[in-house]
């Protein structure tokens, strides 16, 4: 009876009777079960959530039933765990016990109608699933310890293997929500303490994958509704699972290349089906955890489901390699981007360049071989296995610009060299890193007239007016400008907020968004949102217009048709926040945008930038400001005579501990090329400071070769002259060239 009648929200269980040779007996009645003795059943009634029988005295007696109440009528008995839990801690008998087990673990109905609060009248799709989940983890941790107590802990999971999990997996579909509480109370025994047995773990997934879509919906919504505990419960646990097999799948997928390129391997296949399977279906969970996340606006941050462990088992390049191929049989971490974390993805970005850029150079080289060979005496029109810019530092901005405005997309994708006029120097890396650091600070100063630089965050953003730009083709090479310092892992401080990079990656912005450009603007609106009393109209007096600084003096500007008409209440404000929202950021500055968007793409248009939440994008270009700098004394490798050990060492730390914030910036700046780090920080790049010649007391400066971050320090004698002569270093060197 009840769930369609299909048995799923109750049941009529009997407990099992006493063993004759115990002597004992049991009152029905104080047991509160019906003894199907007593009384016939008439008619049965169902109901949404509660089911009725009619008894009667006789089979004779049923005939003359009248629907009405009978005075012998009682409760349908529904068994539950809790009630199981009385019983199992009371019995001694093994037999019994696992009888028990086997009754009340078997039955979905059981289990839907155990730990109910008192809150279960309200169970609904969107709300909570009424169940008691302190209560059911406390019956569930009980039960486990008496089977362990008793050595037989395989009773609990046979009984789950055989019985409750082919009813979920081949069984009538749940009804309603009420049919779903299994799904939602079960973690709590399968995720306990320990390692979980993924003989329990595994089937009982792959029934909630087979869940219709309302159905898993359902029980995202009491999850991001009900206990933050028991969701990180559900998070940890699977992520849990996760890293204990990384090393196993390692050590397969080894094996396999192994076995394809014909080297025998000594070992036996390191994974299971059952170890594939919990991998997959764990990932397959957590991807629908994840966006129930989103859906939730983001209750969790992005990086609770991040699995660092991956990083640092596993090939990532690999990985990336297979799924680009979409090679069969083997679970890929990049279809599952958000166990990423920023340090995966830069890896998993700088491998996509690698492979761009050596397409580029191959092109290149088949169209030269190819020139080589269809010319007939005259000048060969060869094509540069580089991306070669070069650029007067007093005409920085329109060099750069002529050098992009006639470059194919394809020769966008080859590596960058750039050369200074008059310098002399290789470029590795860190002529580079100077190039975008001026560059970008001259393009996006304000005063040039493309951007607009709010005061209060120190951040810009996109001008809406048009009459100031000359062209939209510079937002584009702006765009180019900002692709390429991703796709040769330069570090750039740009100012702009969170909101571009979500565009970028065809994400909505919000409120938060422009809180984050304009922290007044911000408030002011939040204000309007919270405001509680009645007089709304009187105190804000506001339409659906905005009004803004233009060429000709100050003018309005409709949110909505007719907006100067309309007036904001409080039954609409929420509509006015948003289209005020989507006017600052995206309606009055489309079109430098979409020419913006066009330009970064034509750069960075592969698989891997989707793979980032806008945080992480922007901390790919922007690096890490937070510096921890005992980590880059942790870090530093040393060379030529040089050792942490060394005296002038030592002397440098010192001398480099006691410097202001600024000037440690600054020799940042000089040894590296950029006053931030990547994501992955200190521990991802490598520097080395090794030995000048010159002997001891050299009056030499130290000079650091940006392009390798190496640091050649001399033997200085005394800490005063280290002092000095490093700050003079860092303060008065600019520019590249031949030392």
């Amino acid at each position: 009876v009840g769930g369609g009648g299909r048995g799923e929200g109750a049941c009529l269980l009997l407990p099992p009777s006493p063993r004759k040779d115990e002597g004992t007996s049991v009152d029905r009645e104080e047991e509160g079960v019906c003894s199907p003795c007593v009384a016939v059943a008439a008619r049965i009634f169902c109901g949404g959530d509660q089911s009725f029988v009619t008894l009667v005295q006789s089979e004779q007696d049923a005939a003359h039933d009248s629907r009405r109440p009978h005075p012998s009528s009682l409760p349908l008995y529904l068994p539950s765990l809790q009630r199981a839990q009385e019983l199992i801690l009371a019995s001694q008998s093994q037999e019994d016990i696992c009888s028990l087990v086997q009754r009340f673990f078997s039955s979905k109905a059981c289990l839907n109608g155990s730990f109910l609060a008192e809150s279960h009248y309200g169970t609904g799709e969107s709300t909570h699933s009424g169940v008691d989940l302190a209560c059911a983890s406390q019956v569930f941790f009980s039960i486990r310890l008496r089977l362990q107590q008793l050595q037989a802990p395989q009773l609990l999971t046979a009984t789950l293997c055989t019985e409750l999990f082919p009813s979920l997996l081949s069984g009538p579909l749940p009804s309603s929500p009420e049919c779903l509480r299994l799904f939602h109370s079960l973690p709590a025994l399968l995720l306990s303490p320990g390692d979980p047995a993924l003989e329990e773990v595994v089937p009982f997934i792959k029934a909630f994958l087979g869940l219709p879509s309302k159905h898993k919906t359902s029980i995202g919504n009491w999850l991001f509704n009900g206990s933050r505990e028991y969701l990180h419960f559900w998070i940890d646990k699977l992520k849990g699972i996760i890293v204990k097999l990384l090393p196993k799948m390692k050590r397969s997928i080894d094996e396999n290349e192994k076995a394809a390129n014909l080297i025998k391997s000594e070992s036996s296949p390191s994974m299971t089906e059952m170890d594939k399977e919990a991998i997959s279906t764990g990932l397959e969970l957590l991807s629908y955890i994840h966006l129930w996340n989103t859906t939730h606006k983001d209750v969790l941050s992005h990086t609770e489901f991040h699995i660092p462990q991956v990083t640092d088992v596993m090939d990532l390049v690999y990985d990336y390699l297979c799924w680009l191929e979409n090679r069969p049989g083997m679970v890929k971490f990049c279809s599952y981007p958000f166990v990423l974390d920023p340090c995966a993805k830069a890896e998993l970005m700088t491998a996509e360049s690698r492979v761009q850029m050596h397409i580029a150079v191959h092109t290149a080289h088949r169209r030269n071989v190819e020139a080589l060979f269809s010319s007939q005496g005259g000048l060969l029109d060869l094509s540069p296995s580089f991306l070669e810019l070069t650029v007067n530092r007093p005409s920085l901005i329109r060099d750069t610009l002529a050098g992009l405005a006639s470059v194919s997309q394809q020769d966008l994708k080859k590596p960058l060299k750039i050369n200074f006029v008059g310098e002399e120097g290789f470029d590795a890396g860190g002529v580079q890193k100077e190039f975008f650091m001026l560059l970008l600070s001259e393009i996006l100063d304000p005063n040039f007239g493309m951007f607009r630089h709010y005061d209060e965050s120190n951040l810009i953003w996109f001008s809406d007016q048009m009459i100031l730009y000359e062209s939209l083709d510079h937002f584009t090479l702006i765009g180019v400008l900002c692709g390429l310092v991703i796709y040769n892992q330069v570090i750039v401080d740009l100012p702009f907020p969170t909101a571009l990079y979500k565009k970028l990656l065809n994400k909505s912005v919000d409120l938060s968004d422009l809180t984050e450009l304009s922290p007044s603007l911000g408030k002011g609106l939040e204000a309007i949102l919270s405001y509680d009393g009645e007089d709304f109209e009187e105190q804000f007096q506001l339409s659906f217009e905005l009004t803004r600084s233009g060429l000709d003096g100050i003018e309005s500007v409709d949110l909505v048709q007719g907006g100067s008409h309309k007036p904001v209440t409080k039954d609409n404000r929420k509509d006015y926040v948003y289209n005020y929202v989507q006017y600052v950021l995206t309606g009055s500055v489309s079109e430098p945008f979409q020419a913006f968007s066009k330009g970064f793409m034509k750069v960075c248009e592969g698989k891997v930038i989707h793979m980032f939440h806008p945080r992480e994008l922007m901390a790919l270009v922007v690096g890490n400001s937070v510096l921890d700098w005992s980590l880059m004394e942790e870090h530093m490798a040393y060379k030529n005579g040089y050792t942490m050990d060394h005296p002038t060492i030592k002397l440098f730390w010192k001398v480099f501990h006691s410097l202001t914030l600024e000037a440690k910036k600054k020799f940042l700046v000089f040894f590296t090329g950029s006053n931030r780090i990547p994501v992955a920080g200190f521990k991802s790049m490598k520097m080395i400071m090794q030995k000048m010649d010159g002997g001891e007391g050299c009056n030499r400066l130290p000079v650091a070769h940006t392009c390798f971050n190496i640091l050649d320090l001399p033997p200085y004698d005394s800490e005063t002259k280290l002092r000095d002569k490093l700050l003079q270093a860092i303060n008065f060197t600019s520019g590249f060239g031949i030392v």
